[in-house]
């Protein structure tokens, strides 16, 4: 599950300073993409302006739904709805019970992994082991036969 963190004071009181709204606008708006199924499509997009620099101004993000497929007009209403402060509100909250300080942050199974992406050859491991430990050596065993071509 994503959830959202905003590094922006305006929408996440965990902040010590406000921005300049984008991060609290993007959130907003990858809130009410969900609503409309194109959330992956347009987080990732969102992000990848971000890291090429863009400023995610609400014509950037208005672009951004056209781009994955999502009505802006359907977009911009549900962002005035409150609906999305709420769920920003809550998922901020939720975040400071477990300590979460940053973002990306990853949870898995309420085991908080440290910051930055993990890397794959202690993620997996972790994982194999939370599965093991809900679902017994045999879940293991019948992902590896189908990873075989196992039935």
């Amino acid at each position: 599950y994503y959830r959202y963190f905003p590094l922006d004071a305006a929408c996440n009181n965990r902040m010590q300073r406000r921005g300049d709204g984008s991060s609290c606008d993007s959130a907003t708006a990858s809130y009410c993409s969900a609503k409309q199924g194109v959330f992956p499509r347009y987080h990732t997009e969102v992000f990848a302006a971000r890291l090429e620099g863009q400023i995610l101004s609400t014509t950037t993000l208005q672009g951004i739904a056209r781009n994955v497929g999502a009505d802006w007009n359907q977009m911009a209403s549900c962002m005035g709805s409150g609906a999305p402060l709420r769920a920003i509100q809550r998922d901020v909250k939720d975040a400071t019970t477990l300590g979460i300080q940053a973002t990306p942050t990853l949870v898995v199974d309420g085991h908080l992994l440290p910051g930055g992406t993990p890397n794959p050859a202690d993620f997996f491991p972790m994982l194999d082991a939370l599965v093991v430990e809900k679902e017994g050596p045999a879940a293991i065993e019948e992902l590896q036969a189908r990873a075989r071509g196992g039935s």
